[in-house]
Order: structure tokens, then C-alpha cells, then sequence
């Protein structure tokens, strides 16, 4: 995300030190090249409007917006970033426990996001990984936590956010 952010200042500067047929070419070539920021590839298309740009594209958490809708259940999303020891501790000790996927798969619509590589939705900003965020089908954040929580204590919180309505 920081090298994207990096080249996109890069090519904003070399508009402003280049002539237009030069900033083009630029362009061109990068667009050529399918740059892709946060999972979308650029687009020379700009005519998208917020709301089209929302619902125009197939992400993960409006595949499980769908399905939740679908199967009147809340979201479970999980935020991660690429080099978080606590997420892959949280993987291999608690999500990936038979007991906690049928308690998830039971009462939720489970999707995960890596903040490293893809935006966040509902204006969520990564705060602390991982991020567990429960959301209701109309989109409202009902409760977030933060960090590794070991087994029984998230069986107690699946089981605490599958009762609220």
C-alpha cells in the first residue's frame, strides 16, 4: 500500500516537472502495466461515483455482505496485516479449531481482510491486529476487538455476539 501511495506522488510530481505528453506516456505505461491498488486495477475511468465504485466492484466484504443479507446472519470480519505474529497465532490456535469454524459457519458470515493489501469498509481503520469486527446485515458496526484471544475466551465472545440481535 505504501509503495502504491509512493508511486502515485511519484507520478502527481511528474505531471508537475513534465510537459502533458510526457505526464501521458507515464500514464500510459503504468496503466499498461495493470498497476493495482488495494485489489482494483487503475482505471483511466473516472466518472465512477462513490456509491457505483462500492457496489461496481466484487470484494470480499460485499460477497459476505450478500450472503449475510441472504442468510439473515451478522458478519464476522477479520482485519490482518501481512507481518502480524498475534494473526497467525490467532489462525493456528483458535480460528482454525474444528469446535470455533462450526460455531462461526453456524451463526455468521465469516471474511477476512488484509489491511496490507485491500481497503477496509464502513470507514474502519486498522487500529490494532488482529481486528475483529461483528457487523449486521444493515451495515452497523455492533462490536469490534482487538488482538490475539485465545480459544475460550472467543468461544464466549461468538457466543455473547450470536445472542444480540
Amino acid at each position: 500500500m505504501r509503495k502504491t501511495l509512493l508511486l502515485l506522488s511519484m507520478l502527481c510530481s511528474s505531471y508537475l516537472l513534465a510537459d502533458n505528453d510526457k505526464y501521458n506516456e507515464i500514464i500510459e505505461k503504468s496503466l499498461a502495466s495493470t498497476i493495482e491498488v488495494n485489489c482494483f486495477s487503475l482505471s483511466t475511468d473516472t466518472n465512477i461515483s462513490k456509491d457505483n465504485h462500492k457496489n461496481s466492484f466484487s470484494t470480499p466484504y460485499n460477497k459476505a455482505l450478500a450472503k449475510a443479507k441472504e442468510e439473515n446472519k451478522k458478519i464476522l470480519l477479520e482485519v490482518i496485516l501481512d507481518n502480524c505474529k498475534f494473526c497467525k497465532k490467532m489462525e493456528e490456535n483458535v480460528l482454525s479449531k474444528e469446535s470455533i469454524q462450526q460455531i462461526i459457519s453456524k451463526n455468521f458470515v465469516f471474511t477476512q481482510i488484509n489491511a496490507d493489501r485491500e481497503p477496509l469498509p464502513l470507514g474502519l481503520s486498522e487500529q490494532m491486529s488482529p481486528m475483529f469486527v461483528f457487523v449486521s446485515t444493515d451495515e452497523n458496526v455492533q462490536d469490534m476487538r482487538f488482538g490475539y484471544i485465545n480459544e475460550e475466551d472467543f468461544i464466549k465472545l461468538l457466543a455473547q455476539e450470536a445472542k444480540k440481535k
